[in-house]
């Protein structure tokens, strides 16, 4: 019987292909010990099988194929017809009642609102469907009429907007629907983990105001502004903003009332929230690798988040490309640059939706006012609009789209009315340009923004004995990473890969089809092996969980429901239980070693519980034709206390070394659960039980001169604990690529101080 209903803890960072990106990354922050609005997620099946039941797919496709190129009044009634189907088909009986089930445990005393949201898929944008009450969805009619609406609006936005109906496929595309809480929030805004103004890189700003932050009042200077230092924690700068009005939601919609006069001029946080958010903003910052934009509320003194996404800045680039990508260009017009980047394509004005059909990839889209819609079918290769403020809808979706926008330009339509020729927008510097940039062009500008950025980020000078890895699983940051002043790979987080294989590893066994597995497995590891060698790549071997297991395709037939995967089979268990599975890792191991040549590659094995099992694993592996040698080594990847009690044990069963999966080791030591935000505050990288774990691994792997690391972003954030790793003889340390340059400064620092303590004693 299929499945139709996911609570966000039963989805993960990968499933953004199956139930689109804000699903999946509510589903990541929740697991990441962040407070979101509670929910769950309306699987794209659902969807289908509305349309297969009474065959109403084959109705709609029938419909459509009636109105390629036929004229408005044909297309207005053949989506009446569509209209009336998708009125008159019932819902799946099974569809409804699980809704109403799952809406029943998520309604609390607190709320009875329901906020409803839904996308179609990675690609697409998501949208506010309704805001409605929890009687609506419990009243089976109404749910019924509710959930045919919305994908009757679906399917009509999709038939109005696409100009090329012999390609539309408005049946092949699930929507997924996202049904949370509705919360009113008492204040509401952003952080940026790095500042807006870049007066300070080590600081990260939080916005606030009272109320909700609304579609039109992105621009933090509307906002209390305070600075943080984000080494420290502490707050430098407060910008308090005199606040009037504020929006609140009243029977479903949007409304501005008077904000009290008593609280009209006062700090909208407390200093302690405004510390928490900086926290959070620093760990979001660390999971994903890139400045964050993160927008939040706080509902009765509890921090929620509601999204976060990668924050680019257009003055980070605004002097690096100035006057080059002029050269031999004749400069058109100038504005304001609201997102970095270069591109070439012919200006297409668009002055409203109709004009859309005019819009072609790879156009420049000119317009006087941008509505959130317009680039939803099309992916202009810039914006360029009349639209003002940095955080103005154009800035908005160029970020998304990752294309460069140009803002602040007075009767742009006019400017370029009846212009027909190639134009260059320059994001970094707001400047446009007549006439095209050939590929050879843009590559020298890229290396030369490349080679400032080297000139204005030096780094550290001296080499640091300790070497500084970095952690990584996301293939195209590869080669970007391999350009940084790192040391290797101290872990490649098999995860990843798995997810992007995305079929689970034993329908390959069964279907006979093992090396398309190992195949696709060594070229995916391959990526960064060759990126960093001779540098080592250490990759993690396989720790999914029987949960995230369930997710890839196939799942649900070859893993069995565990009440508690955290503890149940996985690492090292997995392997001796399921050899065959570990085997096929073993295999693209010998693969990128020996077919490939990259002799860099190394193993890590995570979650072994035992020292037999730690036995039983090193067989295995010897079996499969990997030995110890001076190029490969075995590494163990220390996730619970058992692994510190017992370190000496495991390194005598010829083990290389041990490397520490700090987060790992202090909820299990702590016994503190991330996913509950109550005692997230608990979780503690200096705790003295966690010190000394750290202390007992490293020093017994010293004196037998093995390998040892720590994987985490400690070192990178407490100096102090960086002095004591230098001390106890750690030979590297594993942070996120973002935290490499800090990391490699504080190590320096350590190892200096140790030296120099040495000499003088």
């Amino acid at each position: 019987m299929p499945k139709f209903v996911y609570w966000f803890d039963q989805l993960d960072r990968s499933d953004g292909s199956r139930f689109g990106e804000k699903a999946a990354l509510l589903a990541d922050l929740k697991k990441s010990g962040i407070s979101i609005n509670e929910g769950f997620v309306l699987s794209p099946k659902a969807y289908f099988e509305f349309l297969e039941s009474g065959h109403l797919r084959e109705k709609i496709n029938k419909l459509l194929g009636s109105v390629v190129k036929s004229d408005k009044t044909v297309k207005e009634e053949s989506l009446r017809l569509i209209r009336d189907a998708i009125n008159s088909q019932p819902l799946p009986r099974q569809v409804v009642e699980e809704i109403q089930k799952n809406v029943r445990k998520l309604a609390t005393e607190k709320t009875n609102d329901l906020e409803l949201t839904y996308s179609f898929g990675p690609e697409e944008s998501v949208r506010t469907a309704s805001k409605l009450t929890q009687s609506v969805v419990s009243n089976k009619k109404t749910l019924i009429d509710f959930l045919r609406k919305l994908w009757g609006n679906y399917l009509e936005t999709g038939f109005l907007e696409n100009d090329q109906l012999e390609t539309l496929n408005l049946c092949g595309r699930g929507v997924a629907i996202i049904f949370n809480q509705s919360i009113q929030p008492e204040s509401s805004g952003m952080v940026y983990t790095k500042d807006p103004s870049l007066t300070e890189k080590s600081r990260l700003l939080v916005a606030a105001k009272w109320g909700l932050v609304g579609p039109k009042q992105g621009e933090h200077q509307y906002f209390d502004n305070y600075e943080v230092d984000k080494i420290n924690l502490e707050i430098i700068f407060k910008n308090i903003f005199s606040q009037q009005s504020q929006l609140v939601q009243i029977e479903g919609k949007l409304k501005n009332v008077p904000v009290a006069k008593s609280f009209a001029s006062i700090q909208k946080l407390s200093d302690k929230n405004i510390l928490e958010l900086a926290r959070i903003g620093k760990q979001l910052e660390s999971r994903f690798g890139f400045p964050q934009e993160i927008s939040w509320f706080i509902s009765r003194d509890r921090i929620f988040v509601s999204d976060t996404r990668q924050f680019h800045l257009a003055a980070d680039l605004q002097t690096q490309t100035q006057g080059r990508i002029g050269e031999g260009l004749k400069l058109l017009i100038k504005g304001s640059p609201a997102f970095p980047g270069i591109a070439t394509g012919i200006p297409r004005i668009i002055k409203n939706q109709k004009d859309l059909s005019k819009l072609k990839n790879g156009d420049i889209l000119i317009t006087d006012a941008i509505n959130k819609e317009f680039p939803r079918i099309k992916k202009p290769a810039a914006i360029v609009t009349n639209g003002s403020g940095s955080y103005s809808q154009a800035s908005l979706i160029s970020k998304k789209l990752g294309i460069p926008c140009v803002i602040d330009i007075e009767n742009i339509t006019d400017f370029f009315n009846n212009f027909h020729y190639a134009i260059t927008v320059n994001g970094a510097t707001g400047q446009i340009f007549s006439g095209g940039l050939s590929p050879s062009q843009k590559s020298s500008i890229s290396y030369h923004v490349a080679q400032k950025r080297r000139s204005d980020n030096p780094g550290p000078s001296a080499q640091t004995a300790t070497k500084i890895f970095v952690t990584i699983g996301e293939r195209d940051l590869a080669s970007e990473l391999a350009g940084k002043e790192v040391d290797g790979i101290g872990m490649l987080k098999s995860e990843i890969i798995f997810s992007e294989i995305g079929i689970h590893p034993k329908k390959f066994i069964s279907d006979k089809k093992q090396k398309v597995f190992i195949d696709k497995l060594a070229s995916f590891i391959s990526t960064f092996t060759a990126a960093f060698d001779p540098r080592p790549v250490i990759y993690k071997s396989s720790d999914l969980r029987s949960d995230e297991y369930r997710n890839l395709k196939w799942g649900e037939k070859y893993e069995s429901f565990e009440p508690n995967p955290l503890l149940g089979t996985r690492g090292g268990s997995r392997y001796v239980i399921n050899p065959e599975e570990f085997e096929l890792e073993l295999e693209a191991i010998k693969t990128v070693r020996n077919k490939f040549g990259h002799k860099n590659l190394w193993l890590m094995l995570p979650f072994v519980r035992t020292v037999s099992e730690m036995e039983k694993i090193r067989k295995i592996i010897s079996s499969s034709g990997l030995h110890k040698s001076d190029t490969f080594k075995t590494i163990l990847l220390a996730n619970i206390p058992a692994n510190v009690l017992l370190v000496e044990k495991y390194l005598q069963t010829g083990i290389d070394g041990v490397a520490v999966s700090l987060d790992d080791l202090i909820t299990f030591t702590l016994g503190v659960d991330r996913t509950n935000s109550d005692i997230t505050k608990k979780f503690n990288e200096l705790d003295p039980a966690v010190v000394l774990s750290l202390e007992k691994v490293i020093r017994a792997c010293s004196q037998k001169n093995l390998y040892s690391s720590v994987i985490g972003q400690a070192p990178s954030l407490y100096p102090e604990l960086a002095e004591k790793l230098i001390e106890w003889g750690i030979s590297s340390v594993s942070v996120s690529a973002l935290s490499v340059e800090r990391t490699k400064k504080i190590v320096s620092e350590a190892e200096k101080k140790f030296l120099s303590s040495k000499s003088h004693s």
